[in-house]
């Protein structure tokens, strides 16, 4: 019985301990790369949005103040992004907020050619 060898309860303990202090560090990144990806989805809707605007300003001469038109008209997909409706517009210039469903994160545009930004 003495030649038979294995760990001690204190190593079994610190591997333990190691374990689940490296796999608290993994998830909370895990989470961070998460919203970043949703924010970046989000983004890329109010981008596109926002090129809706200006394709729907260049026919008719005015912004539109719904989401629903540029979608069904403009082939706008917003997915999991919420797009603040109405969106505020007057003669000249519009702006959009949105974010994912899945998000806290807000990001916003007023155009004609600004600049997407955190809320």
């Amino acid at each position: 019985m003495r030649n038979q060898r294995g760990f001690t309860l204190v190593e079994l303990i610190t591997i333990t301990a190691i374990v689940g202090i490296l796999a608290t560090i993994a998830i909370t990144q895990f989470n961070a790369y998460r919203i970043r990806a949703y924010d970046a989805d989000a983004v890329s809707v109010i981008r596109a949005a926002s090129i809706a605007q200006e394709a729907y300003f260049v026919d008719e001469n005015s912004y539109v103040p719904n989401v629903t038109t540029l979608e069904t008209d403009y082939s706008l997909e917003v997915g999991n992004v919420i797009i603040t409706d109405p969106m505020i517009v007057t003669n000249h210039s519009y702006h959009i907020e949105a974010r994912h469903n899945l998000s806290p994160n807000v990001y916003e545009i007023t155009g004609p050619g600004g600049i997407i930004t955190k809320k």
